[in-house]
C-alpha cells in the first residue's frame, strides 16, 4: 500500500499564519509610532518654545548689560 501525500507548506497556513503575524506586528508599530508622534511632539515643541524664550531673555539682559 501506498502512503498518502504530505500536505504541502502552503496547505498546512504556516506561511499564511506567518504573514498575518507580520501584519498584525506592522500595525501595531504603526499605531505605537502614531501615538508617540501625538504625545512625544507636543512635548518637545513645548520644551524648545519655552528654552527659546529663556534664551531670548538671557540675550536681552545681556545686551542691556553691555547697552547694545
Amino acid at each position: 500500500m501506498g502512503s498518502l501525500p504530505r500536505p504541502s507548506r502552503l496547505c498546512r497556513g504556516e506561511g499564511q499564519s506567518t504573514l498575518e503575524y507580520f501584519l498584525v506586528l506592522i500595525a501595531i508599530i504603526a499605531a505605537v509610532t502614531a501615538a508617540a508622534n501625538a504625545v512625544v511632539r507636543p512635548a518637545i515643541e513645548k520644551m524648545l518654545g519655552e528654552s527659546s524664550t529663556i534664551i531670548q531673555n538671557s540675550a536681552g539682559k545681556v545686551r542691556a548689560k553691555l547697552g547694545l
